[in-house]
Parts: structure tokens; C-alpha cells; sequence
């Protein structure tokens, strides 16, 4: 075979190609793949209007004392009857989607303190995106908080944690 003629079948094996690939039902060609995200966790830290600062995590102390929490009973270190929610949403560094949204809803037994849906950022490099919300006037019901991404139709798992506060005598 002559180089006109080695041209001519490489010239015909790309023009086959591209006609094959363009010829492909959208399903079989490679897409890449969809950013998998998740909560990957729900944090709850009282603020102490005496100090001015924030408690640890109080959903990770199984032996947290929630009682009477504005007049710093119980397990607080002072009053409080604010509380901050820190909600971590998980995904590949870098990682974005359009119109992914995250919504938080804090419910007490009487009514909904919390409800607010957000647009998730980019993954920072370690794979996080946070979003924090501050609740007012609690620390004598019990609180709920539902936090659950939403990308267009689709809605992902609720993931719920509860704060057992009371007061009483």
C-alpha cells in the first residue's frame, strides 16, 4: 500500500467513526459521571450568652444533661437559649452540581422554628461544603432537625437528629 492510499483508509477509518459515534443512541456513549453528595454530618453547639462562646458538639455527648439549658443547668456551662446547627454536605473535592440545595428544618413539638433551603457551593479541597444556621428561644423542648439535599426533582435521604431539651422545676 502507497502513503495516498495508507491516507485515503485512515481518512475513511476517522469519517467511520465519527459517523458510527454521532449515530449512537445518547444512552451508550460515555457521560461523565454525576457528583455523588450526603450529608455527612449534623452538628449542634449551644452558645453561652455569658461568655460569648459556643459549646462542643452537644449531639456527640450521649451524657449531655439537656435540662434547663437557659439558666445553665443541666450539663451547659452557662445559660443558653441559642443554638447553632452546623450541616456538613460531602462530595469529591472540587465537586459541583447546578441547583443542588440543601434544606434545614427545626421543628419543637409546637411549632416549626427553622425552615430554609440553600444552594450547596463547590467542595472545598477536602471534599465539604458547610452551612451553618442559628436557632433563638430554645432550650425547653424538645428540637428536631431535618437536613436533606434536593438536586431538581430529586430529594435524598432525610437525615434527622433530635436535641431532648426540657425544663421544669
Amino acid at each position: 500500500m502507497n502513503s495516498s492510499q495508507s491516507r485515503i483508509t485512515n481518512i475513511i477509518a476517522i469519517v467511520a467513526v465519527t459517523l458510527t459515534s454521532s449515530l449512537l443512541p445518547e444512552c451508550l456513549i460515555a457521560q461523565p459521571p454525576t457528583p455523588v453528595f450526603s450529608i455527612a454530618s449534623i452538628e449542634a453547639k449551644l452558645f453561652y450568652s455569658n461568655s460569648g462562646r459556643f459549646s462542643a458538639d452537644v449531639l456527640r455527648d450521649k451524657k449531655f444533661a439537656f435540662w434547663n439549658t437557659p439558666i445553665g443547668e443541666g450539663s451547659a456551662q452557662g445559660s443558653s437559649d441559642k443554638l447553632l446547627l452546623l450541616v456538613t454536605v460531602g462530595g469529591a473535592p472540587g465537586a459541583s452540581a447546578d441547583d443542588l440545595a440543601l434544606r434545614i428544618t427545626a421543628t419543637t413539638p409546637a411549632d416549626t422554628i427553622l425552615s430554609r433551603t440553600t444552594l450547596v457551593g463547590e467542595m472545598n479541597s477536602s471534599g465539604r461544603f458547610y452551612e451553618a444556621c442559628l436557632l433563638y428561644d430554645v432550650g425547653c423542648e424538645a428540637v428536631t432537625i431535618e437536613a436533606q439535599l434536593l438536586l431538581g426533582d430529586e430529594k435524598g435521604p432525610v437525615v434527622t437528629r433530635l436535641v431532648p431539651f426540657e425544663c421544669g422545676e
